[in-house]
């Protein structure tokens, strides 16, 4: 899947395991196979079968995906475009195959 960063320090270490475990210390290495797996994946639609909690986000993050990373701290993870819901207001995930990553938050 292709990804983008809407912020540029994720980005940088998504690119770079020692500038990653730098900013983001203890939590470094789960953000970095979080992103390993979601460049794997094909569509949203596989987060659902892979190993790192991936949920798909309600509320006011109707739209977005969380993975965690530890007890607190979630990736959030949206599609580029907007997401294809069916007639009945079901997002079809099979769709969307880009990704941006959003930020690491502790939304609880």
């Amino acid at each position: 899947m292709e990804i983008e960063y809407r912020a540029k320090q994720l980005e940088q270490c998504a690119r770079n395991p020692r500038t990653a475990t730098r900013l983001l210390g203890s939590i470094a290495k789960r953000f970095l196979m979080r992103i390993e797996l979601i460049e794997k994946a094909e569509s949203f639609e596989d987060f659902r079968s892979m190993l790192g909690k991936f949920h798909e986000l309600t509320g006011d993050r109707k739209g977005q995906w969380g993975a965690s990373l530890d007890a607190n701290y979630r990736l959030i993870i949206t599609p580029k475009e907007k997401p294809i819901a069916d007639e009945f207001g079901r997002i079809d995930w099979t769709k969307s195959t880009k990704a941006v990553i959003v930020e690491i938050t502790d939304y609880h």
